[in-house]
């Protein structure tokens, strides 16, 4: 938890767990063997290396067909995802049960056969414009694969608060620097969601309002590692065009990029599919790249300390114990709307002096209960807050006890689960102006009469 950090005295940030194991203090690694941070390397290079997974382990570098995926058969991915931007559904049909319908499908002109996936692709072009798509798999399969895809995708926005489900349309077959099998990469992602009416009706395939994607991955794997020129505007955003977005044009972007890298390597149309799929590692990584370029890292004692700069950070003051509390004036006793203990006021009382620390306790020790107050308390002193978390129940948890608090009019959640970014900005327009008055203790505004308060965020 870290209170004012610098000179910027009215803010305040707490954060629920971390992205991982800031890697131990300055000279030897977690287990004790080695040199930690490498000889060469500081802990931001060692934090950034972790954070982005080029190995063939990544499904966003090697796709593979499998169980928890669905694969599609699409012969016009750009005409799909323009019906998708404009708010159409799609109902997923299993294509082997409806090719059965139609077996001139399966022969072509000069009489030659065709084999399934290419029949379907035919079969596609009439399904598409009746608003269906045509799954790879046989009915059965098609209804396990969708549920075990929704259950995941509502797991994971229940958990992190973010959506992993996506329609992956082109691939990229490319080969890895070490000889081996070609690999395939998705190049665009539309964030999707799976609905039905009822248990044993047929699914349906709706988009989510969140912007469709490039592979950030794979432009990252191909700049790095094999110097690939021509892609830094798609890290920005997809090409637009006039009532959506350019897919086919990254497409053609990418395929042009790769030409010379040899015949391995080219840009599969037809490739579409449901699948998880997670940029939560790859948006840290960038965030932090940035941060360093503009000497964040530097400007914020916190950080430096994080970073390995040690001596940046001056430490805080002894912690007043219980009886010392009793003595002293009540520094938040009339500011807590939630009642602490002794240990959780002593908490409670070193944020609202500014000062950085961890607090640690075990499961029902009032950990959520503690950063309320503290949040209530920097409410109070007009202070803006930023509370963060790896998982959106601690969110959701220090969320509704603010609420039960009379401190919810104060809140503004920035990512709300199940939510896209138009709604987050609805509730920026109507975050409150208005200071809190003066009241009971337990209730909004709860502080001394002359007390005043901008709006919190958590």
């Amino acid at each position: 938890m870290s209170g004012r950090d610098g000179d910027r005295g009215e803010e305040m940030v707490i954060g629920g767990y971390g992205i991982g194991d800031p890697g131990g203090l300055p000279g030897r690694d977690p287990a004790g063997r080695n040199q930690w941070p490498p000889a060469g390397q500081s802990r931001i290079d060692v934090w950034l290396g972790r954070l982005l997974d080029t190995t063939l382990r990544n499904s966003l570098l090697n796709y593979r067909q499998g169980r928890r995926n669905v694969e599609l058969a699409l012969s016009n991915p750009v005409w799909v995802e323009d019906r998708l931007y404009a708010g159409r559904k799609f109902r997923v049909r299993p294509g082997p049960e409806l090719l059965k319908g139609r077996p001139d499908l399966l022969t072509r002109l000069d009489g030659s056969t065709r084999d399934q996936r290419e029949a379907l692709l035919c079969l596609s072009e009439d399904r598409c414009r009746e608003h269906e798509l045509l799954a790879e798999h046989a009915q059965g399969d098609v209804e396990r694969r969708l549920l075990s895809l929704f259950r995941q995708a509502r797991l994971d926005l229940e958990e992190g608060g973010a959506n992993t489900l996506y329609l992956s349309l082109y691939r990229l077959r490319w080969e890895p620097a070490r000889a081996g099998e070609p690999c395939e990469a998705p190049l665009v992602l539309v964030p999707v969601r799976l609905e039905r009416a009822r248990r044993g009706e047929a699914w349906d395939l709706a988009r989510l309002e969140d912007e469709p994607r490039f592979n950030l991955t794979l432009l990252e794997m191909l700049r790095r590692d094999f110097k690939v020129k021509g892609l830094a505007p798609l890290a920005q955003g997809l090409p637009a065009k006039s009532g959506g977005l350019d897919i086919a044009r990254a497409a053609a972007m990418t395929a042009r990029a790769v030409r010379h890298l040899g015949k391995g390597w080219e840009v599969l149309c037809s490739a579409a599919s449901l699948g998880i799929f997670s940029f939560a590692k790859h948006l840290i990584r960038r965030d932090l790249d940035e941060i360093r370029s503009r000497g964040g890292f530097a400007a914020s004692p916190a950080l430096s300390a994080l970073s390995g700069e040690r001596a940046a950070f001056g430490g805080c003051a002894a912690w007043p114990g219980p009886a010392e509390l009793d003595r002293g004036p009540a520094p938040a006793g009339g500011l807590c709307p939630l009642p602490p203990d002794s240990s959780q006021l002593a908490a409670v009382h070193r944020a609202a002096a500014g000062d950085s620390f961890v607090l640690i306790g075990p499961p029902g020790t009032g950990k959520s209960q503690t950063i309320a107050n503290m949040i209530a308390r920097a409410i109070a002193d007009g202070r803006r807050v930023l509370f963060v978390a790896e998982k959106a129940a601690a969110l959701n948890v220090v969320h509704r006890r603010l609420v039960e608090a009379g401190l919810g009019d104060f809140c503004l959640e920035l990512i709300p689960a199940g939510s896209a970014s138009s709604t987050w900005l609805r509730g920026l327009r109507g975050a409150p102006t208005r200071r809190p008055r003066a009241g009971r203790p337990g209730r909004a505004g709860s502080s001394s009469p002359d007390a005043s308060c901008t709006p919190g965020i958590t």
